[in-house]
């Protein structure tokens, strides 16, 4: 099911109501499933299966970020590395950086109608992006300003991964100054963080692991 302007306007509205400040949101998606999502079970749907990101590497130097020693050695774990120095983990001597972009197929329109059909990556999207509209445009709640939104601006992702962090920003971009209403510009919505485990196909694109959760070891 699809939505013109007028609807669109009338949940970004509801959603802005229903969430009580832009601190309180929690960075992770919203969890309406009876089961908590977990690297082994994640949430997956046809609306975010779609999003592919670009990724660049650039060969880098990357000192312990503790001691600052730039020689590591192979830990217990053969896709772990330690610094040889102060034994922290640290990257390996394959250095580099992995930077990812894409931009959303989905415009305004087209999120809402996947957090309408229960993808939580959209949901947490339309709701960082109701929370965040009136930075993007003074003069939002008009059938002709949402559809210039929705002609001028898309959803972009910018991302870096190190072996401490994997970072995937989510911005709202409008290209071109189309009013007063909606200028050229950029708006953060929100961070959400990634980890893959040792072994796992992903980690290879992503450097950062998940955290220890055995505490008694």
């Amino acid at each position: 099911m699809t939505m013109g302007s007028l609807q669109a306007i009338s949940f970004l509205q509801a959603s802005r109501q229903s969430l009580p400040s832009l601190q309180q949101i929690d960075r992770e998606p919203p969890k309406r499933s009876s089961e908590p999502f977990t690297l082994e079970k994640p949430h997956t749907c046809a609306h975010c299966e779609t999003i592919q990101l670009f990724l660049e590497v650039t060969p880098r130097e990357f000192p312990c970020p503790g001691c600052r020693h730039k020689e590591a050695v192979e830990a217990a774990d053969a896709d772990e590395y330690v610094c040889r120095r102060c034994r922290q983990p640290c990257q390996g001597p394959k250095r580099y950086e992995l930077s990812y972009s894409a931009t959303l197929e989905h415009t305004i329109l087209g999120a809402i109608d996947a957090a309408r059909s229960s993808c939580e990556l959209f949901r947490w999207l339309v709701a960082r992006t109701a929370l965040n509209i009136p930075a993007l445009a003074k003069r939002w709640e008009t059938p002709e300003v949402m559809d210039a939104i929705v002609d001028h601006c898309c959803f972009e992702i910018l991302g870096h991964s190190s072996t401490r962090d994997c970072v995937l920003n989510f911005w709202i971009v409008c290209s071109t100054a189309v009013s007063e209403d909606l200028e050229q510009g950029q708006t953060l919505l929100g961070t959400l963080r990634a980890w893959a485990p040792a072994g796992d196909s992903a980690s290879r694109y992503i450097l950062s692991r998940p955290y220890e959760l055995d505490v008694t070891s």
